[in-house]
């Protein structure tokens, strides 16, 4: 699983193939907008187009970056503190993404892999059976 801190980068990670989107488990971002809300979505899209991470995003993938971004958005994975009046707080972090958890726990030494069992056997015991691992 892996933590996003940029809106940016983390959806064109995801739009390119580079980063699955059932491997995201939260980006926190500094943008403050809600995607479902047409004309918002449209100032994001233009403004984002001009700058960054999008700049040379071919206007035809449009419908796909707001179909990832209405996923994330609606299943509660883009966190964005603004909206609650916290500030930019992925700011902070200097890296796109951070990984939670192994990727592959077969190439890992046996301490590794019995620690990560272990937590995976905790999470599954103290989750809420409607959001199980």
């Amino acid at each position: 699983m892996k933590v996003g801190f940029s809106y940016s980068y983390c959806v064109r990670d995801i739009v390119d193939g580079r980063v699955k989107l059932d491997d995201v488990l939260i980006i926190i971002c500094g943008t403050d907008f809600n995607p479902t809300n047409d004309t918002q979505w449209q100032e994001i899209w233009q403004s984002y187009t001009k700058r960054l991470a999008w700049c040379d995003v071919n206007p035809e993938s449009e419908p796909l970056y707001k179909k990832v971004t209405l996923e994330l958005y609606l299943s509660g994975r883009l966190h964005q503190p603004r909206q609650d009046s916290h500030g930019n707080a992925a700011r902070r972090v200097f890296q796109t993404w951070v990984e939670l958890g192994p990727i592959d726990p077969d190439g890992l030494n046996q301490s590794t892999r019995m620690a990560w069992e272990h937590y995976l056997t905790l999470a599954k015991l103290t989750q809420e059976e409607e959001h199980a691992i």
